[in-house]
């Protein structure tokens, strides 16, 4: 028999009362109602006292409950005590529940074992509560606005401190500022996540917004920004500055903290996770930024021509920033093994996963974000499992820095995922810069990941969209990467060129997306795939059944090892631009793949680069006019081959370069064999074999550079 109780806020007496459970009906909880009328033995009443400033959002207690009856309106028996540090006590007044000695509140009504559990989420009066350590922070309730004043200032910065921090829907919480304060930095201490479903502002300055909670952040659907700067919200165990660390627990010496922040420290195994599913936005060209030990958007964040940077942190790590107040280059280093005592460290508080932190209350429903029964989690949009451990940084929504010049922006973690996203980067006058799962080939300081996923329904734009050349876009793994999204980064409709993009899963790329890098009238940009090998399969479905393997798999540990992903030659085709296949060992070209680059025009160039062999077995290699540039062995190092068998390469115009060089110790070259063609109609042919063997002169044939 379920039942629940309505919950009466009694704020001139400090103290919440649970009135009259009544255990035969299952009634809805309504917050701030009235008493319940009395006349059913099957009654109870308890009375929750509490400091109301301490009072927290979930109250949790277990307490004995004697084997009998209650009879008597006038017994009052004092059940036990909750949490000391809530300091709360629970009584039970005139119960008489039919012999039944176990309760368990909005869940059911169980035979007697002696036990009553009691777990309520409670949604308190005032959901922002500042904290009893000397911060001095002051919040005042205006009606639904909670205005926060007060606070540690140190330079420019102002410090706060918080017992816990939240916000119902319709709610504002209102930081107030002044010129002088370039920054405003915010602790939750009271060990309970942040679940925000209303307004942050802040008003009388343009400082930047700095909230920093390690048990976990939660912006539900309903919240906003109305920030004048930049805005960060982590789970880091501290925030750093050139002299000190600003704690997230514990004492801090706060004049030591001058200066803008420089670094986050995630010093627990596990940090918190964060969640948005709100529509959260700065100002044009600033930044926003979610950095945590599991991010996972499913809303809405804009900053027009800024930067928006959401950063999954594994393990114990350093987070470096290379900008005042922006995440725009970012650095992750191990924490020193050396027990450096001057990091900060979040004593007492225990970070939620993921899972943990979708499961208190409509948590999941406000975020579409699932947690099955069995603890895996999925976006409910799309069916799509992630990955609930640290280290996961999944970007599903809308991420929109576009403007008068494209912003950037970064989606970083051990595994990334790409799902149902639209990521727009676009500029009026030029495209920005998207990195997902790490920069151009794995280089710079930005930490990479070692799975990435971009899913089929996902959209990465980087355009120019007037004037100017497209952006960058780097979608990077060190191990595997599934590639089926759509990327654009275009040149202007007026001038300039096209973009850079790369695709690159380090050791196993499975690529069955698009890519437009075109230009109208400038040159066409550059397209790099750059795996350890490339495998080019017709269109039999091979590619499709790999790629279905890599979708189900790419961010999970199982399977994917000693897979063979390959390259759908459609897909490949289909790529506008300069393309450039360079793998770290062979090219294969399959059998009976036929490679129609209509696309490739004169003056651009479709190159295959590999560290030992470029296979091609009884092909056909077509440009409209496009370069066509076969270099085997590319890195001088472990000889290599040029093996052309009954292939037939037509550039209408273009030049043919085949290059298989090598060393004294490695034999490569170039080999030509059984009737195979080049047919450059005028263009230039250029074959260079080094090496201790050499290609077979007699077997080229059919070379034609007739007009």
């Amino acid at each position: 028999m379920n039942f629940s109780t309505d919950i009466y806020i009694d704020r001139e007496h400090c103290r919440l009362q649970v009135i009259r459970l009544r255990l035969k009906d299952f009634l809805h909880t309504n917050m701030y109602n009235q008493y319940l009328p009395t006349g059913s033995d099957t009654q109870a009443s308890l009375l929750l006292k509490t400091n109301w400033t301490k009072l927290a959002d979930k109250i949790k207690c277990r307490l004995s409950l004697p084997q009998k009856r209650f009879n008597s309106k006038n017994n009052h028996a004092v059940l036990g005590v909750l949490p000391h540090k809530l300091g709360l006590c629970v009584s039970v007044l005139g119960i008489s529940v039919a012999g039944f000695s176990l309760l368990e509140l909005g869940l059911s009504l169980l035979p007697p074992s002696g036990l009553l559990s009691l777990e309520y989420n409670l949604a308190s009066a005032q959901p922002i509560i500042p904290a009893a350590d000397g911060t001095d922070t002051i919040v005042t309730p205006n009606g639904n606005q909670f205005d926060i004043d007060g606070g540690t200032s140190s330079g420019h910065n102002k410090f706060h401190s918080l017992e816990q921090f939240g916000l119902n829907s319709g709610q504002i919480a209102n930081f107030l500022a002044n010129p002088q304060i370039h920054n405003i930095l915010t602790r939750v201490v009271g060990g309970n996540p942040s679940v925000i479903n209303g307004l942050i502002q802040v008003t009388g300055g343009n400082p930047n917004l700095y909230l920093i909670n390690p048990a976990g952040i939660v912006f539900g659907k309903n919240a906003r920004l109305d920030i004048p700067a930049s805005f960060t919200a982590t789970t880091a165990d501290g925030i750093g500055f050139a002299d000190g660390w600003f704690n997230a627990v514990g004492d801090n010496n706060y004049q030591a903290l001058v200066g803008n922040p420089n670094s986050f420290a995630f010093t627990s195994k596990q940090s918190g996770s964060i969640v948005n599913a709100g529509e959260l936005e700065v100002g044009a060209g600033k930044s926003l930024s979610l950095l945590g030990g599991t991010v996972v958007n499913t809303g809405t964040i804009s900053a027009a021509g800024g930067k928006i940077t959401i950063t999954a942190v594994p393990g114990e790590n350093l987070v470096r920033i290379g900008q005042e107040g922006m995440a725009l280059s970012l650095e992750v280093e191990p924490v020193r093994t050396n027990g450096d005592s001057s990091l900060p460290r979040a004593a007492g508080i225990t970070p939620r996963d993921l899972p943990q932190l979708l499961t208190g209350g409509n948590v999941n429903h406000a975020t579409e974000i699932q947690v099955n029964p069995d603890g895996t989690v999925e976006l409910t949009s799309s069916g799509i499992a992630i990955p609930p451990e640290v280290g996961t940084a999944i970007a599903s929504g809308t991420l929109d820095v576009s403007g008068e010049t494209g912003g950037s922006i970064n989606i970083l973690g051990n595994k990334v995922g790409v799902i149902g996203a639209n990521i727009h980067a676009s500029g009026t006058n030029g495209g920005g810069t998207v990195l997902i799962g790490g920069d151009y080939q794995g280089q710079g300081t930005v930490p990479n990941a070692l799975r990435t996923f971009v899913s089929d329904d996902s959209v990465i734009n980087a355009d120019a969209l007037i004037n100017g050349n497209g952006g960058k876009i780097i979608v990077w793994a060190d191990e595997a990467t599934g590639f089926y999204g759509n990327i654009s980064a275009r040149g202007g409709l007026v001038s300039g060129d096209g973009g850079l993009v790369e695709v690159s899963g380090k050791e196993l790329l499975a690529f069955d997306g698009s890519v437009d890098v075109s230009s109208s009238y400038g040159k066409d940009g550059t397209i790099l795939l750059d795996p350890r090998d490339i495998i080019i399969e017709p269109d039999d479905g091979v590619a499709d059944d790999n790629a279905q393997i890599i979708d189900e798999q790419i961010l999970f540990d199982d399977g994917i090892a000693n897979a063979d992903f390959t390259l759908d030659n459609t897909a490949l085709t289909a790529l506008t631009g300069d393309i450039l296949l360079q793998a770290d060992r062979d090219i294969i070209v399959q059998p009976d793949t036929n490679l129609n680059f209509i696309n490739q025009t004169v003056g651009e160039t479709i190159t295959f680069q590999a560290g030992n062999n470029i296979n091609l077995n009884n092909n056909v290699i077509t440009t409209n006019g496009g370069n066509i540039d076969l270099n085997a062995n590319s890195d001088g190092m472990n000889g290599g081959a040029l093996n052309l068998n009954a292939v037939n390469i037509n550039t209408n115009g273009g030049n043919f370069t085949g290059t298989g060089t090598g060393n004294a110790m490695f034999g490569s070259g170039i080999f030509i064999d059984n009737n195979s063609t080049v047919n450059t109609a005028g263009g230039d042919i250029n074959l260079t074999g080094n090496g201790a063997a050499a290609g077979n002169a007699n077997n080229l044939i059919g070379i034609d550079i007739g007009g």
